[in-house]
């Protein structure tokens, strides 16, 4: 649109009008004024328009000011100008914590998840060289219930998770959800059949709003190709309204909705944690992995999860709950497995595994 409108006003084009440096002076805007918002490059133009006029005795340093303004930018503000406005004016409006979660709200999320389907795990190892991560770790994940996954730090927890969601393939062993095997499948093709997960370290798309981040959930279940939605077609309209509808009831129902505006990055780490639960359930999973969601959280917090876990569980949806909590996860779980350096030390009803003599000595102490 722009070289348009340049040929109009020039009335003819010739090669040197678009000379090296203008093109390096246009990727100098970008970088300085910030790539991926509409706004960045607009300032980072205005910035390189005035500098000019107002430096005009030093003009024979205008290389080395630019240069100076570029490597200052890169190093302090890595996003950029427009960046650097958001988090001063985000932060000013954030404040004051999280609002009360509203539970209720994943009716209209989850009210058409997929059919109810059992996780199950059977002889699963997977090995790093001569460390046996998991050896022969056999479980099942029931649709509607809960299922607790307890142990000692490097017992394997995380690479169990990592194995079912298909961001490592195992060594041996069978992985199915319902009646389709998972081995051969990757992690997007797992997640399309309703396996959400969320991880130890919170992973969001920081330059993306809360909300977006949220609908990231609804990815894979989009229908309408990009063409559609460029072009603005009435479908597309249609279904990106409906999936920020989803989005936004699960940013209440998790208690985000207050800051479903700010960038993702802004949000603190128990928040951050938060949103990943919600983004999970804007795509209606039939299972949730949900590795250690209770880290760094409050009593309240805790409490707060406690009632989203449970009320998840009513709605039909498989949980496979990976936490250092102990007492959160003996009061959620219907049936809790203990693992131990990659192998199942003890499985059975909480009350069961809360007295086990073993289970003890390893892990809950005295």
């Amino acid at each position: 649109m722009a070289g348009a409108l340049f040929a109009a006003r020039q009335t003819y084009i010739t090669p040197d009008a678009f000379t090296f440096d203008l093109s390096v002076l246009f990727f100098i805007a970008v970088l300085i004024g910030g790539r991926g918002r509409v706004v960045g490059p607009m300032i980072g133009t205005v910035i390189l328009t005035l500098l000019p006029e107002i430096a005009a005795p030093l003009v024979m340093w205008s290389n080395f000011l630019y240069a100076a303004l570029l490597l200052l930018v890169v190093l302090l503000v890595p996003g950029g100008i427009a960046e650097f406005l958001e988090r001063l004016f985000g932060k000013a409006v954030k404040g004051g914590g999280l609002e009360a979660p509203v539970p209720e709200r994943l009716n209209a999320v989850l009210g058409e998840h997929a059919s109810p389907k059992a996780l199950t795990l059977e002889g699963v190892a997977l090995h790093f060289g001569g460390v046996r991560a998991l050896d022969g770790v056999s479980l099942t994940v029931r649709p509607g219930t809960v299922h607790g996954l307890i142990g000692p730090n490097g017992s394997g927890k995380t690479t169990l998770l990592n194995a079912a969601s298909g961001f490592y393939t195992a060594n041996a062993g069978r992985i199915a959800f319902g009646e389709a095997a998972l081995t051969a499948r990757s992690s997007d093709e797992r997640a399309a059949l309703g396996i959400g997960r969320t991880f130890q370290t919170p992973r969001v798309v920081g330059n993306l709003s809360v909300l977006e981040n949220a609908m990231l959930g609804a990815y894979r279940q989009f229908t309408v190709h990009f063409p559609a939605v460029a072009l603005g077609s009435r479908r597309g309209v249609k279904e990106d309204a409906a999936v920020r509808q989803r989005a936004v009831n699960a940013l209440v129902a998790v208690g985000l909705r207050r800051l479903a505006h700010l960038r993702a990055d802004q949000l603190q780490h128990t928040e951050q944690r938060l949103l990943e639960i919600a983004r999970c359930l804007v795509m209606r999973p039939s299972i949730l992995l949900l590795d250690e969601p209770a880290a760094g959280l409050s009593h309240d917090e805790i409490e707060h999860l406690r009632a989203l876990i449970e009320h998840i569980r009513s709605l039909g949806v498989a949980i496979l709950l990976v936490e250092h909590h102990a007492d959160l996860v003996f009061q959620v779980s219907d049936e809790v497995t203990v693992l131990d350096v990659g192998r199942v030390l003890a499985h059975g009803a909480p009350a069961e595994v809360r007295v086990n003599a073993e289970v003890i000595n390893a892990y809950l102490g005295t």
